[in-house]
Formats: C-alpha cells, sequence, structure tokens
C-alpha cells in the first residue's frame, strides 16, 4: 500500500514501475518467485479468487500467444474469465 499510496493511487503507474523493477532481476530469480510458496495464496487487491484466475489465464496469454505456444487453460475456465470480465465482475 506504501508503494500504491506514493504513486497516488494509480495502479497502472505502480504496476509499470514494478514491472520496469522486476525486469532487471535474474531469470532464475524471477522463476523462483513464482514458484514460491507467497505466489500460491497471492490475490490481487480486491479481486478474490475470480481476480487472481483472471490474472493467471490473461497474464499465461501474454506469454504463450507472442510465443506462439498453445494456451494452456482449459476451456472451462477461460469461460469462468471471459464470464467474470463480461458480466460485471470486478476486473472489468
Amino acid at each position: 500500500m506504501a508503494e500504491l499510496r506514493r504513486c497516488d493511487f494509480d495502479f497502472g503507474r505502480l504496476s509499470n514501475e514494478i514491472a520496469s523493477r522486476d525486469a532487471g532481476l535474474p531469470t532464475s530469480q524471477l522463476v523462483a518467485d513464482l514458484r514460491s510458496e507467497v505466489m500460491q495464496y497471492w490475490t490481487p487487491p480486491g479481486g478474490g479468487y475470480h481476480g487472481a484466475l483472471n490474472h493467471v489465464v490473461i497474464h499465461g496469454l501474454d506469454v504463450t500467444v507472442p510465443l506462439g505456444m498453445p494456451r494452456r487453460s482449459p476451456e472451462d475456465t477461460i469461460r469462468i474469465v471471459l464470464d467474470d470480465l463480461t458480466t460485471g465482475g470486478v476486473h472489468q
């Protein structure tokens, strides 16, 4: 919250700052962070489980689509995310 406050509660600005900062980390550290137990329980602020699912699916596509890899999320999971995003869920 301190970082978000410093960015005048501009989540986009904070996200860009964190991405820039994390881009300088070694690949091994990024992979270790993604595999850490902390990430197993992470949810975006105010997003709950649906927000976390949306985050994982969408950003998974951010990686697989440019690499020409097939998506890894099953159809049922994609439907949950699309329904959440189109029916007024937390993360529209």
